[in-house]
Parts: structure tokens; sequence; C-alpha cells
């Protein structure tokens, strides 16, 4: 297995499992799911955020207020 195996950028994250790439950014950022940064951009270890989607549980939406 090599790195391009497991880790794709968070726009291929996105594409492959639904979440938004500002989603998976706070993922990466709180360490929830690991990742790397090697420069300027984070690569996201796919079978980890595919693990992450099955096994948590989607949580409220907020309600915004119209007009806010």
């Amino acid at each position: 297995m090599t790195f391009q195996d497991e880790y794709v950028t968070v726009a291929e994250a996105a594409r492959r499992t639904g979440y938004s790439r500002r989603h998976i950014a706070y993922l990466l950022q709180t360490e929830k799911v690991p990742g790397l940064k090697p420069g300027h951009d984070w690569f996201v270890h796919l079978p980890s955020l595919i693990k992450h989607r099955r096994t948590t549980r989607p949580g409220p939406k907020s309600r915004r207020r119209p007009g806010c």
C-alpha cells in the first residue's frame, strides 16, 4: 500500500463521502480523522474518514432565524 492508496485530497474525500470540504477540514483540525499536511494542502486518511462516517450519527442541525 502506498501513500496514494490511503490518503486523498480534501476535495476527493468530499466527493467520495458526501461530506463538505469545510466539514472534513473541521474533522482534520479537531483530530477526529487523521491527515497529513506536507505543504499547503491537507491529505485525508480515507479509510479512517469512511469509518468515521459509518460509525457516527448526524447531529441536530441548528435552526437559523430568517434574516440572520
